[in-house]
C-alpha cells in the first residue's frame, strides 16, 4: 500500500508536475467552492420552475445533468485556484498568482450571484449580462492562470466553454413568456 502511494505520487510529480502541497491547496479550494455553490444554490430556490419555462428551447439538456455539469465545473474551478495559489515560486510568479487569484474571486462572485438572478428573481436579460461578464472574466483567468499552472489554464478553459454554452442557452430564440415573467 505504501509503496502504490509513492509511485502514485511520482506518477503526479512527473506528469502535471505537482506534489502533495499542491494537491491539498487544489482540494481545500475545491471544497470551499462547492460548500459556497451548494449555499448558493440553497438559497436560491428550485430551479424547476424556471427550467419549465425554458423547456422550449431547441438545446436544453435534462436539469440533472445540467446542475451537475454545473457543479462539477465549479469545484474544478476552485481546484484550479488552489493549485495557483498554492504554487511556491516567488518573484514575478509570486504577483501574477494573487493577481489570478484576485481576479478568480471577482469571477467567482459573479458566476454565484447568477443562480439568484436567475432563479429567484426570473430577470434572465440580467443574467446574461452577468454570464457575459464572467465569460469575459474567465477567459483573461484563464490567461492569468496558463502563465503559472496549465492544467489550471486548462480547467479555466473548459470552464469558459460552458459559461459560452450557457450564454447560448439563454440567447437561443426566448419565447415571449419567458422574457415577461413576472
Amino acid at each position: 500500500m505504501r509503496h502504490s502511494r509513492k509511485v502514485f505520487s511520482k506518477h503526479l510529480t512527473r506528469v502535471l508536475r505537482l506534489n502533495i502541497t499542491d494537491i491539498r491547496g487544489g482540494c481545500i479550494g475545491g471544497m470551499v467552492l462547492l460548500m459556497l455553490a451548494i449555499i448558493t444554490r440553497l438559497l436560491s430556490g428550485s430551479p424547476y420552475r424556471i427550467y419549465m419555462l425554458l423547456r422550449q428551447f431547441k438545446i436544453l439538456p435534462p436539469l440533472v445533468l445540467l446542475s451537475t455539469v454545473n457543479l462539477l465545473l465549479t469545484v474544478a474551478m476552485g481546484f484550479a485556484c488552489g493549485l495557483i495559489l498554492s504554487y511556491r515560486r516567488c518573484g514575478k510568479i509570486g504577483e501574477e498568482k494573487y493577481r489570478s487569484g484576485m481576479l478568480f474571486v471577482i469571477l467567482i462572485t459573479l458566476w454565484l450571484s447568477t443562480y439568484p438572478v436567475i432563479f429567484r428573481s426570473c430577470m434572465l436579460g440580467s443574467a446574461l449580462f452577468l454570464l457575459m461578464i464572467a465569460c469575459v472574466l474567465s477567459a483573461i483567468c484563464t490567461l492569468l492562470f496558463s502563465r503559472i499552472r496549465l492544467l489550471s489554464a486548462s480547467i479555466a478553459l473548459v470552464f469558459s466553454c460552458w459559461i459560452g454554452y450557457l450564454i447560448i442557452l439563454l440567447i437561443d430564440e426566448r419565447p415571449e413568456e419567458v422574457t415577461d415573467i413576472k
